[in-house]
């Protein structure tokens, strides 16, 4: 394994080990095991923290980074910033719906290569995903959905990406 941003690594656990181990932590997958609504809603109940950062919580969803999730909540028309016990019972179910799409979309395009190229395919190949984004790394351009110039701002010490008149 080839991690040149040190985000990932490569380890071999006994079963002792991994339920003493942070990986027994993670939450459900995101592709293959995503939760219902009626769970997703009785797990932001009350939360005040911002849903991006939720979102790129392995805790409460695993496999969600920060290109995917600016990614999922524009196509959920939801806000970063918003507080996850503010969204309504169909924005959680939006949100929820966003995810299978965006993740299955970035893996039929091979990944989301930046310009720094710190992710190839193993035949090293870029992925093709950069160029169907929809929010991360678009600011100042128009948003694909309405036209509104795409907005950065930081949540969680993460750069987000949003259009403020399609994301509540």
């Amino acid at each position: 394994m080839v991690d040149p941003r040190t985000f990932g690594f490569v380890a071999v656990f006994t079963p002792e080990e991994l339920a003493d181990s942070t990986i027994a932590d993670l939450g459900p997958d995101a592709l293959d095991h995503l939760p219902g609504s009626p769970v997703w809603t009785e797990r932001m109940a009350g939360r005040s923290v911002a849903i991006k950062s939720l979102l790129l919580d392995q805790r409460f969803i695993a496999g969600l980074g920060n290109i995917y999730a600016d990614e999922v909540l524009h196509l959920a028309r939801v806000r970063p910033v918003r507080p996850a016990g503010s969204l309504a019972k169909e924005e959680i179910k939006r949100l929820r719906a966003a995810v299978h799409p965006v993740l299955e979309a970035g893996l039929r395009w091979g990944g989301t290569s930046l310009n720094d190229l710190a992710y190839l395919l193993p035949d090293g190949r870029a992925g093709e995903y950069l160029h169907r984004l929809r929010a991360y790394g678009r600011e100042g351009l128009p948003c694909r959905r309405d036209g509104t110039p795409i907005e950065r701002t930081v949540v969680g010490g993460r750069s987000s990406f949003w259009c403020p008149q399609c994301q509540n």
